[in-house]
């Protein structure tokens, strides 16, 4: 940003480039309170607006977020958006304070003006599964943040099969979670979410095999349970091999044996398989 700063302002204007000379000093030493006041004070003296914008970012840097969101709307009110960008940061700034209707309104009003900033994007994004709201809306974005950004196709992938799961839209999260591991076929997470989508399935039809016990449904229930739970043996122990972190290595044994754990109570073939994971389980607790 500071390198940028000298852009636009005025070569003639001797105090404003000594001021902005000074303020981008502050800023490289780390100073940014008074930095902030000092590219405000460039700004008073020549009306250049990157040097409202760039005290609004120092003053967001020292956590000064309310003073940074006076000078955000001041930008935005003199009609400078830095492509956008300037509404990502006023939202950043009413997260801080905890201020969400404020933040919402920001990036959606960015958003509506600029659609093709990333940032937005991804602000909005974060919003919506941060205060866990899932919806076709989010899932919309989603997937204009796979198409804008392929770098981390993945993880958006992976994130539209969170959002479906939560939505009860089982096969459109299969989808997206394979979807993140063809993309990236190191990208391990795919494949948990895919487990887990099973597991989780499992244990839902386990609660109504409970309350089912005497009823005709039963045998139903525990087939469809059985198989739930053998389909998410494949995808978490694909996962196991894959990733090289200790605890998420942890996280997915833990989980295989409680399904193995079930499956050895008929079938002893599955003893082993469970005491290979049941013994990295274990070595987690010390």
């Amino acid at each position: 940003m500071i390198f940028c700063c000298l852009l636009g302002v005025n070569m003639n204007a001797g105090k404003p480039i000594k001021q902005l000379n000074k303020a981008c000093q502050l800023y490289f030493d780390g100073k940014y309170s008074q930095a902030s006041k000092v590219f405000e004070a460039v700004f008073e003296s020549d009306g250049n607006y990157f040097a409202l914008y760039s005290a609004g970012c120092s003053a967001r840097l020292a956590g000064d977020y309310r003073r940074a969101a006076i000078l955000f709307e001041r930008c935005i009110s003199g009609g400078y958006y830095e492509d956008g960008d300037v509404y990502f940061r006023l939202a950043e700034c009413f997260l801080n304070e905890n201020d969400k209707e404020n933040a919402l309104a920001a990036l959606e009003t960015g958003w509506a003006d600029f659609p093709q900033n990333q940032q937005i994007l991804l602000g909005l994004i974060n919003f919506y599964v941060t205060n866990g709201d899932v919806s076709e809306e989010l899932i919309a974005l989603l997937r204009l943040a796979q198409g804008n950004d392929p770098g981390y196709a993945s993880l958006y992938y992976y994130m539209e099969g969170n959002v479906h799961s939560a939505l009860g839209n089982y096969e459109e999260a299969i989808a997206a979670y394979e979807k993140s591991n063809e993309v990236d076929p190191a990208f391990e997470y795919g494949l948990i979410g895919i487990g887990t989508l099973h597991y989780d399935r499992a244990s839902e039809l386990y609660g109504k095999i409970i309350a089912e016990e005497e009823n005709a449904d039963y045998e139903i229930l525990l087939k469809e349970f059985r198989t739930s739970l053998e389909a998410a043996i494949e995808p978490l122990e694909k996962a196991f091999r894959m990733t090289s972190d200790e605890d998420l290595k942890v996280s997915i044994a833990k989980r295989l044996v409680s399904i193995f754990g079930y499956f050895k109570e008929d079938d002893e073939r599955y003893n082993e398989v469970y005491e290979k994971y049941a013994g990295i389980a274990a070595e987690s607790q010390y």
